[in-house]
């Protein structure tokens, strides 16, 4: 049980979300294993206090996809999201939400961050084997229409569209000429 590289003040700053991964206990298992989940402390006078995990379940793949099997075995057309970056968006109704870059299953996921249900899945793989192009980080626009994901190995940023559900655009960073050349591993992002 890792926590990973997301951390997120909830709108009202009165809540910290953190990410989980795990490769060897992925739907964690209720007791000491968190498996791959959103950590939510309370935050209050200048400490953090643990209240609950979201779950963050294995991603259905699309079909002629497999995961490449990096922990726990698991069904095929299944992978294990290892939830990394994270930002936090006013959903149109007021509500919060939590946008996750899953680094393991090449997508990100829009949570309803009191429910943890699935809003929208953004499938980012391009090949039959994932992951390949590793989401990392995200960063979400200030009107909270449109966010942006970094491909650490695809090289390159994808726009996303919340209130559709849909990607809509790729802006390529240096991207390698050969697929196994060295590349510009985008890591980090910020508004």
């Amino acid at each position: 049980q890792t926590m990973y590289a997301g951390l997120a003040f909830s709108l009202d700053g009165k809540h910290l979300y953190a990410s989980f991964d795990s490769l060897s206990a992925p739907e964690g298992n209720g007791k000491e294993d968190t498996g791959n989940a959103i950590a939510v402390f309370a935050v209050a006078e200048g400490a953090i206090t643990a209240e609950k995990l979201i779950p963050v379940p294995l991603q259905v793949l699309e079909k002629g996809r497999t995961q490449n099997q990096l922990g726990k075995r698991i069904p095929d057309g299944q992978a294990i999201p290892a939830p990394a970056g994270l930002a936090v968006v006013r959903g149109r109704d007021g509500s919060e939400q939590i946008l996750v870059a899953d680094n393991f299953s090449d997508d990100a996921l829009l949570l309803d961050a009191a429910t943890g249900k699935v809003i929208h899945r953004f499938d980012m793989a391009e090949t039959t084997v994932v992951p390949a192009m590793y989401p990392i980080a995200v960063a979400v626009s200030r009107d909270n229409e449109h966010a942006f994901v970094a491909l650490w190995n695809g090289s390159a940023l994808a726009e996303l569209n919340l209130r559709t559900g849909k990607v809509v655009d790729k802006l390529a960073l240096l991207p390698p000429e050969e697929k196994t050349s060295p590349s510009s591993h985008p890591a980090a992002l910020a508004m």
